[in-house]
């Protein structure tokens, strides 16, 4: 499914007049080339010249063509050379004789039919002898560091210029993509034809699956969506590839189609090890903006600089938020595909793989906005959401195992994994969402998410006695909710009574306080008293404003079992809902004493 979904991408790239450039025709790879070698007809080195836009050596800019390569590209650790482009140890032997001798080889034998003075120069250029140092030996050094320096591939292409001074890259010539088209009919990679399990057709089956580079984790020399490498993997004497039985045509395309997609940023986002990329059954750019930010990707500067397309895609989430359809703006029949795939060594895993239409995932996307949405929480995506559940909040140390899931919940409307709450409860007893001051209130959003899916998916009824709201809901007796709420008293208490201090109650109980209550809740409602008593005389209007809420939370709701001896997972999800959402109400303008003015309540409610 996922390789005909691919395979069918490409065969739309390849029909398309807007791609005829971009789109490698088969036995073609678009490839990064940093250098060309400008020879002249009798094949003589004239110079070697950067491909980069600043034309320094040092510059990390480079050319993407499209150029001759096998199926099979792959070499690790082989001596095997490419056509047309490769690296200067292969074109010009420096390091190794070996790998030049082969190169020429290759060479000789594509291009010793083809009737061109291109071809012609290219031949001449392997078939001189010339010693090292008759080179420009210091250039191709140049080259050689900065390929270490820079961890790139110093591709080279040959650039001929006739006796007119007009130039040709070799790889452009039609004569001599000719040859390299009719080499690899002579010299095919696969021996075996069979049945393709993708189109059913009668064809040359692939041996190897085109690999993909760039993966951090994988190998340099690429990694396959299909792989066959051990024998416990093989079926009825097949080996490799030759066990999926794909057509070489169909390993191809689906291949190539992966590698376009992972090269466009507007595409692909990442989270922890697994990198999600998206597509269409159809051309449609302004819906692609709009499923890009449901990924919470950077929609690039194509759609930053069409002011019409942001409106309209802010428009439409607006809309999608508020329940209300946008199909006057977008096209909700466009089905989409999202696959999420992961290094592992040689192999890509796939991780996620989802197809759904526009109108689909925008109602599942509205629904995730409502379940997350929270007081003082700026709309954020799920993808810098799940960063709370990382230590330090960086990306390498997303648990991997949360990943997949999340993505899916958010896109089919499922629940969330139960690990991701266990997660964020870990995450808030380690550091106390102290880190950065938007901390608390963007975990407290996925906390409620996961706890009103869960409710909604099981078919629990809402009730206003234990409905989860956007902002603090004092009809919700749930004692998680209440003595997360009594908790943001004691600490609001605390801070007016004592000023600045080394370590808040937060600091040092909030993760006591959320699974064994009864251990620490008496000794800090003492501790509360004694900084009521405080206030009473330097700040009165403020005292009788947490008194209120003290009777309220203990005397009306919490008399029966005030502090149980322990929280289930829910319940704990609850009290750090109600803390946050308690303590944003105590700071809101309206109840502020006079000793502190609206805008300083405001600057503080913004900072959650």
């Amino acid at each position: 499914m996922i390789i005909r979904d691919l395979y069918d991408l490409y065969e739309r790239y390849a029909a398309d007049p807007k791609k005829s450039g971009q789109t490698p025709p088969e036995g073609m790879s678009a490839e990064k080339v940093f250098w060309e070698i400008v020879l002249s007809e009798n094949g003589e080195l004239k110079n070697i010249l950067s491909l980069s836009q600043g034309g320094s050596k040092n510059d990390n800019e480079h050319t993407v063509m499209l150029v001759p390569r096998p199926l099979n590209e792959r070499r690790s650790s082989n001596v095997r050379p490419y056509f047309l482009c490769d690296t200067a140890e292969y074109l010009f032997g420096l390091g190794s004789t070996e790998k030049r001798n082969k190169s020429r080889e290759l060479h000789e034998n594509v291009l010793k039919h083809c009737d061109d003075f291109v071809a012609d120069a290219v031949r001449k250029f392997f078939s001189q002898s010339l010693p090292m140092g008759q080179w420009d030996v210091g250039r191709l050094e140049d080259i050689l560091s900065f390929k270490q320096a820079n961890n790139k591939s110093n591709l080279l292409v040959f650039y001929v210029e006739n006796f007119a001074g007009e130039g040709f890259f070799a790889h452009e010539r039609p004569s001599v993509i000719d040859a390299w088209n009719r080499y690899r009919t002579e010299n095919p990679e696969s021996s075996t034809s069979g049945q393709c399990s993708v189109t059913s057709e009668k064809a040359m089956l692939a041996r190897v699956f085109l690999p993909v580079t760039g993966f951090a984790g994988a190998q340099s020399s690429g990694a396959s969506l299909i792989s066959f490498n051990c024998d416990s993997f093989n079926s009825y004497g097949k080996t490799q590839a030759y066990n999926a039985s794909v057509s070489e045509r169909v390993a191809f395309g689906a291949g190539t189609a992966l590698k376009m997609l992972l090269s466009d940023p507007e595409r692909k986002v990442h989270l922890g090890d697994t990198t999600f990329t998206f597509w269409s059954d159809r051309p449609s750019p302004d819906e692609d903006s709009l499923l890009t930010h449901f990924l919470g990707g950077n929609d690039g500067n194509k759609v930053a600089e069409d002011s019409a397309i942001v409106d309209r895609v802010r428009n439409a989430i607006e809309g999608i938020k508020n329940g209300r359809p946008f199909s006057m703006s977008f096209n909700p029949d466009v089905r989409y595909y999202v696959l999420g795939i992961s290094p592992n060594a040689a192999r890509l895993s796939v991780r996620f793989f989802e197809t759904a239409t526009l109108g689909e995932v925008a109602e599942h996307y509205g629904q995730y906005l409502r379940d997350i949405e929270m007081v003082g929480v700026r709309e954020t995506s799920l993808f810098q959401l799940i960063r709370q559940c990382a230590v330090q909040r960086k990306y390498e140390n997303i648990p991997s195992t949360l990943v997949n899931p999340c993505v899916q919940a958010m896109l089919t409307g499922g629940r969330f994994p139960r690990s991701l709450l266990s997660t964020l409860l870990s995450r808030m007893r380690a550091d106390h969402g102290s880190n950065n001051s938007w901390d608390i209130g963007q975990r407290a959003s996925l906390i409620k998410a996961c706890l009103v899916r869960t409710r909604r998916v099981s078919g629990i009824p809402s009730i206003r006695e234990s409905e989860i709201d956007v902002a603090l809901n004092r009809d919700n007796n749930n004692v998680g909710y209440l003595l997360g709420r009594l908790f943001a008293v004691m600490e609001r208490a605390q801070s007016e009574a004592l000023g600045t201090t080394n370590a808040t109650i937060r600091d040092k109980y909030i993760g006591s306080a959320s699974v064994t209550p009864a251990r620490v809740m008496p000794t800090l409602m003492h501790g509360c008293q004694n900084h009521l008593s405080d206030l009473r005389k330097k700040k009165p209007g403020l005292n009788v404003i947490l008194e209120k809420e003290l009777d309220e939370i203990v005397g009306k709701k919490l008399s029966d079992n005030p502090y149980p001896g322990t929280l289930s997972m829910e319940d704990q999800g609850e009290f750090f809902i109600g803390y946050y959402q308690e303590r944003v109400d105590l700071w809101t303008s309206h109840k502020q004493n006079g000793s502190e003015s609206n805008e300083t309540a405001d600057s503080r409610l913004s900072e959650n």
